[in-house]
C-alpha cells in the first residue's frame, strides 16, 4: 500500500488529501469522484453560489418554498444539534450577521425562521434572515467524502485536511503508523478514525461571533481544537470553544465524548478540556 496526495480548491480553501491505495489509478479514480462530490457539495451549501440551496433559501421571500438536497437538510440538522450543544452559541440561522460583517447587503438582520418538511424536502421561510453553515461546511464535507471512500471505493485509510482547520483521519498510514497533527506547533496528537476541528484568530482576525450576542463584539480565545468521530461536529464545537470559558467548553467535552484543547491567549499554554 502507497500513499497518493492530492489537492482541490473549494469552499474559499486549500483541500489536501492523502489516499493510501495499492494503485495509483484506482487512488486518482477514487479522488475524480469525490472531487465532483465536492463540487456539488460547495454549489449547495454556499452562501455565495448562485442556485444553490442555500443562496436560494436566503434570497427568497417570506411565504415561499423551495425543494433542497438531502446534504442542505443533513446540514440544517447538524447545525440543530451543534446549536443544543453549545448552548446557541453556533446558530447556523444567524447568517445575516455573518453575511453583513463581511460586507454584502442583507434585507434583514436577524435569524431566519424556517418550516422544514424532512418527509419530502421542502423548506418554507417563515421570517428573513439567512442561513450560513460556514462553522460546520468544511467538517460536512469531509464527513461526505470520507464515507463516500470508504463504502464506495473500500478505501479505509486516508487523511483530508482543509485549510489546516478541519481534519478527518480515517484508519491509519500506509506504513501502518497513525496518523499526526500539531497543535499550534506546541506538540503532536493522533488521530484515528478521528475529525479535528481547529478555530483562532491568528489568521482569520476577530471573525467570531457569538449568536447568543450577535451584535456584540466577544472576548475569544486565541485558539481552539475540538476531535470526535463527525467532522461537523468538530468544526461547530472548536468554534464555540472561541467564545467559552475553560469550564464551559470542558462541560461540553464531557458530556458529549469530545476531545478538547484551548490556548486562551498567544502566549499561554494549551489547555486541554479532558
Amino acid at each position: 500500500m502507497k500513499e497518493f496526495e492530492f489537492t482541490l480548491t473549494a469552499m474559499n480553501g486549500s483541500l489536501d488529501a492523502t489516499l493510501c491505495a495499492s494503485d495509483k489509478t484506482y487512488a486518482y479514480s477514487a479522488f475524480h469522484e469525490l472531487e465532483q462530490e465536492m463540487l456539488f457539495l460547495e454549489d449547495n451549501l454556499s452562501v455565495y453560489k448562485y442556485g444553490g440551496d442555500v443562496n436560494i433559501i436566503n434570497s427568497m421571500d417570506v411565504g415561499s418554498s423551495e425543494r433542497i438536497s438531502e446534504h442542505t437538510m443533513q446540514c440544517l440538522k447538524i447545525g440543530a444539534e451543534a446549536y443544543l450543544m453549545s448552548g446557541g452559541v453556533v446558530d447556523v440561522t444567524m447568517g445575516a450577521y455573518f453575511i453583513k460583517n463581511k460586507g454584502a447587503d442583507v434585507k434583514e438582520c436577524g435569524k431566519i425562521t424556517l418550516d422544514i418538511d424532512t418527509s419530502s424536502y421542502l423548506v418554507r421561510k417563515k421570517s428573513y434572515g439567512a442561513l450560513d453553515f460556514g462553522a460546520l461546511g468544511k467538517g460536512y464535507a469531509l464527513d461526505v467524502l470520507s464515507s463516500m471512500l470508504s463504502k464506495d471505493w473500500n478505501i479505509k485509510n486516508a487523511f483530508f485536511s482543509f485549510a489546516s482547520s478541519s481534519i478527518c483521519a480515517m484508519g491509519h498510514r500506509a506504513d501502518g503508523s497513525v496518523w499526526k497533527v500539531s497543535l499550534g506547533g506546541k506538540g503532536e496528537i493522533e488521530l484515528k478514525d478521528e475529525s479535528l476541528g481547529a478555530s483562532g484568530t491568528a489568521v482569520l482576525g476577530e471573525h467570531i461571533i457569538d449568536c447568543r450576542n450577535p451584535e456584540e463584539k466577544p472576548k475569544t480565545n486565541f485558539r481552539t481544537w475540538a476531535i470526535c468521530k463527525n467532522a461537523a461536529i468538530a468544526d461547530a464545537m472548536s468554534t464555540a470553544f472561541m467564545v467559552l470559558s475553560v469550564d464551559e467548553a470542558r462541560e461540553i467535552c464531557s458530556k458529549y465524548n469530545i476531545r478538547g484543547y484551548i490556548q486562551q491567549d498567544k502566549d499561554s499554554e494549551i489547555t486541554p478540556l479532558t
